[in-house]
């Protein structure tokens, strides 16, 4: 019996020792692990916590100290990165995109118009693209005289007139200046033949 008591005590001896030191360790490792967190993480970091932090890591990279980049081109290690121009946004640019627009038909006492077979009223918004450019645009009135379309993003606006006739045509007054119309002649009414 004294040996089995023996045993169990120097089982539990060897055991708890090394349980313990085992739960130190762990400790250590995840005291380690936030002090780790804390420098390599940026997710919290913002403003020039953050840029400190990209500059410090740049560095930390070795190609960041080679002359020669992946490909073998020589690099240089102080340049900074080219922002892009912003094109310059031509004036007659919107005033272009509304003249390309075809109007097949209008109907001013319903204030709708129809456009390549869509259909349009006063207070639509939508997208027109003309020579890779983008407007957004929202119909302001519509009358027999034209549209009003204003661009919504900076506030301008253009009428399209609709009084654009068709090549070769003209306006008149009328009726006998244009060519196969006849005025009205009740005397000498003709029958308007349906048949023809």
């Amino acid at each position: 019996m004294d040996i089995k008591i023996g045993i169990i005590t120097l089982m539990l001896a060897v055991v708890i020792p090394a349980a313990w030191a085992q739960e130190l360790e762990s400790d250590n490792r995840a005291g380690d692990a936030e002090v780790a967190h804390a420098i390599t993480s940026s997710r919290l970091l913002m403003g020039e916590q953050k840029a400190e932090w990209i500059e410090s890591m740049r560095k930390k990279l070795t190609i960041s100290t080679r002359l020669t980049g992946p490909f073998g081109m020589l690099q240089d290690l102080d340049a900074t990165a080219i922002k892009p121009r912003e094109k310059k946004v031509e004036k007659g640019a919107f005033l272009e995109a509304i003249g390309a627009i075809k109007i097949n038909t209008v109907m001013p006492s319903d204030n709708k118009f129809t456009s390549r077979s869509r259909e349009f009223s006063v207070g639509d918004q939508f997208p027109i693209i003309k020579n890779q450019r983008q407007f957004n645009i929202e119909v302001m009135e519509i009358n027999t005289k034209g549209i009003v379309f204003k661009n919504v993003d900076t506030g301008e606006q253009v009428r399209k007139n609709l009084n654009d006739l068709p090549a070769g045509m003209k306006k008149s007054s009328h009726l006998d200046a244009i060519p196969g119309v006849f005025p009205a002649d009740k005397k000498n009414a003709m029958p308007l033949d349906l048949d023809r």
